[in-house]
């Protein structure tokens, strides 16, 4: 902005200085004609104390002031006049969190601000990488506020951009790298009790569909050769039990009853467990929302029981099994339901399926081979943890088991908790490794 002051001299003594104030406060002294001096309205005023913050609320805030001229000679002679301005601020923004360089995950704000002056804003956003996170077009807001959840977005730097428009047209923006961090953490233990929950329900398909072949082998062959495998690990003491549906009656007799349990939950021989499940031969249907309602029923009183259902298909008995095991774990059913849908080819059923496991706090294990039906049943039978948030939640925010797969975090402390043995701790992640907890060994035989 130009300024001049223009004087007219009457007096016999020439004119020492010409001093420009706003609303009182020192702008420029000039000591010589032309009495003109440019102010860069959006550069510090290299003020210092109440001078410096009264000229930074004037660039944010705009306003109307009183803009003065004063001049002076060398005996004390004043001229003055003074005239009001209205300063407007130029369009400014400017992005609060995060920081650049910051290293983040989980839901991460994104805050900033924006000043309009007294032209109307039309358009603030926010963008991820160039893509739209946030953008408000209706009455703009002056401080934005967004959340980015981060929990799918791959680790590394990422470019955040926050930008304003305004009605005149004028535009800004601001630009910052951030890096997406993530740790994970595994439990392990020394004791091979603790690779197994104590309460084990399995529960086997033996309805029609399983005389399937797959590379010229039945299906039912296929997952008893894979079950015989896990019980010949499975330790003394651990409780186990095997129901079966579909065993009994042939398919066109659409027995929707056919549930069995062949062996209750005992401490396990592993001979017998074995002994029984080679004799099983499919024949019938499909009920699984009443075999798992029976199977809830049989482990009530049994603390922290894992089921893990194997199956080739879908509810053939018009039950919904997803409903009922919602239903259970309402009602407070102490349960863990892992389904492993075996050689599933349609999309529908693959997620009925996911369906039950999601609802009974379990995993979908998806085996269309022999070999991933051997590992789906060796990862669903180990002792499961849970992990929490810190403070607040009883939702678990990530499942694992003891000796298994690492799990994904975003940094942050967590509590750890595996129900079945009564193990409860604290951790940080608050780096991009594996954080790894010891769990100890020498826990007590299951007992129902």
């Amino acid at each position: 902005l130009e300024i001049e002051a223009r004087v007219e001299n009457f007096t016999n003594e020439p004119v020492s200085s010409v001093r420009f104030r706003l609303d009182g406060h020192l702008l420029a002294e000039v000591e010589e004609a032309p009495y003109t001096f440019t102010w860069h309205i959006e550069t510090p005023s290299g003020k210092e104390g109440e001078a410096a913050d009264f000229f930074r609320r004037v660039v944010t805030l705009g306003g109307e002031y009183t803009l003065s001229a004063v001049a002076h000679t060398p005996s004390g002679i004043e001229g003055k006049d003074a005239i009001r301005i209205e300063i407007r601020p130029p369009l400014a923004l400017t992005l609060r969190t995060p920081k650049e360089g910051a290293f983040l995950s989980g839901v991460v704000p994104i805050e900033g601000e924006v000043v309009a002056g007294r032209c109307p804003l039309k358009k603030v956003g926010i963008l991820v990488d160039g893509t739209p996170l946030e953008t408000w077009r209706a009455s703009p807001p002056t401080r934005f506020t967004a959340r980015w959840d981060t929990a799918k977005v791959p680790t590394g730097a990422h470019r955040i951009a926050a930008y304003a428009e305004n009605e005149a047209g004028a535009r800004v923006s601001e630009e910052i790298e951030v890096h997406i961090a993530r740790g994970r953490l595994a439990l392990r233990t020394d004791d091979p009790a603790l690779h197994f929950p104590p309460h084990l329900t399995l529960i086997l398909d033996a309805s029609g569909s399983m005389w399937g072949r797959i590379g010229g082998v039945t299906k039912i062959e296929i997952a008893q050769q894979a079950l015989v495998r896990v019980v010949e690990e499975i330790p003394d003491g651990k409780r186990v039990g095997l129901w079966v549906y579909g065993r009994r009656s042939p398919r066109r007799a659409r027995n929707c009853r056919d549930v069995e349990e062949l062996v209750p939950m005992q401490p396990v021989d592993r001979a017998a467990l074995i002994r029984t499940i080679e004799t099983i031969r499919p024949r019938g249907m499909t009920p699984l929302a009443d075999t798992l309602s029976r199977v809830a029923d049989a482990s009530r009183g049994i603390s922290h029981p894992v089921i893990v259902l194997v199956t080739d298909g879908k509810e053939s008995c018009d039950g919904d099994p997803c409903a009922v095991v919602r239903r259970l774990r309402e009602a407070g059913a102490d349960l863990l339901i892992h389904v492993v849908g075996f050689d599933i080819q349609a999309p529908d059923v693959r997620r009925s399926l996911s369906c039950i496991a999601e609802a009974g706090g379990g995993t979908y294990f998806d085996a269309r081979s022999p070999e991933a039906l051997s590992q789906a049943l060796a990862t669903s039978m180990k002792l499961p943890f849970a992990v929490y948030p810190d403070r607040g939640g009883d939702a678990p925010i990530a499942m694992g088991t003891v000796g298994g797969e690492a799990v994904t975090l975003p940094f942050g402390t967590y509590r750890v908790e595996v129900p079945a043995i009564g193990f409860s701790t604290t951790v940080i992640i608050d780096h991009e490794g594996v954080e790894t907890l010891d769990v100890p060994g020498s826990t007590p035989e299951a007992s129902q």
